[in-house]
């Protein structure tokens, strides 16, 4: 559930900078979000882990961070060159990390092999369709509508 609040951290940064400004209807538009999202997948501190928590946070943040950014790197050049160097990033990222605290699994069977491609596909198509997005309804809307 935390994770899907950045949108709330989203909103705080570029009022804050001064990019966007706060309007009722925005305000409203995250409450319904937020409201929906405690209905399909509830609130529970029963089992609550404290490292589960921790990394929630970071995923918030950091994602938070890399909508505001993304959007002040719109100003300067197109969407699909954004993305480009953001998935960039994500891979080299990803290939320090393999390097140094695992290994990395490839499918073994046709059917897993689809999988890996399909998420590849997906996500990649899910990235750059966002980033475009954001481009048109601005930072502070476009978490707001991906929840959705």
């Amino acid at each position: 559930m935390i994770y899907f609040i950045h949108p709330v951290l989203v909103g705080f940064i570029v009022v804050v900078l001064g990019q966007e400004k706060l309007t009722i209807m925005s305000i409203g538009a995250l409450v319904a979000a937020l409201v929906g999202l405690y209905l399909a997948i509830g609130l529970s501190f029963e089992r609550l882990s404290g490292i589960g928590l921790a990394l929630a946070v970071l995923a918030m943040a950091v994602t938070a961070i890399i909508v505001v950014c993304g959007a002040r790197a719109m100003a300067e050049a197109k969407a699909i060159s954004v993305g480009f160097y953001m998935m960039l990033s994500a891979a080299a990222t990803l290939t320090v990390i393999f390097a140094l605290f695992g290994t990395l699994a490839l499918p073994t069977t046709m059917l897993a092999w689809t999988g890996f491609v399909g998420v590849a596909i997906a996500s990649t198509v899910g990235t750059l369709a966002f980033i475009s997005g954001m481009a048109y309804v601005g930072a502070a809307r476009a978490p707001m509508i991906s929840n959705l």
